[in-house]
């Protein structure tokens, strides 16, 4: 457990340095592993880009939300998780596991529920 505390807080650095300040809001960096529904935790995060972290599997999602004003409800759409962010978040994920080979080679890039733009 302490492994995934110190991998959570070395992605949020990570990603933290990685979003412009100008565009930034409040979204975030969300640790929900083995998720059932990633757009749903993001939906609970705010507006903003939101990260879904899934340490279990070894997955990153990440969703734009916004509040859809014609429709009156809050919209998370998929957008794809920057290579820097990915390549950081696959790092710090290997330094945890036991020697099982390449992560990046298992990895898929996101959570299978979110569609890809």
């Amino acid at each position: 457990m302490r492994a995934n505390n110190v991998a959570f807080h070395a992605m949020t650095v990570a990603l933290v340095a990685l979003i412009p300040a100008g565009h930034a809001r409040a979204g975030g960096v969300i640790e929900c592993n083995n998720c059932a529904s990633p757009r749903d935790r993001a939906l609970q995060s705010g507006p903003g880009l939101t990260v879904i972290v899934d340490f279990e599997n070894a997955q990153l999602t990440a969703f734009d939300v916004d509040y859809d004003h014609a429709q009156g409800r809050w919209r998370a759409d998929a957008t794809p998780v920057p290579a820097q962010i990915e390549a950081a978040f696959l790092r710090v994920v290997e330094s945890t596991l036991p020697d099982t080979g390449p992560l990046h080679q298992r990895m898929s890039g996101a959570h299978p529920d979110a569609s890809r733009p």
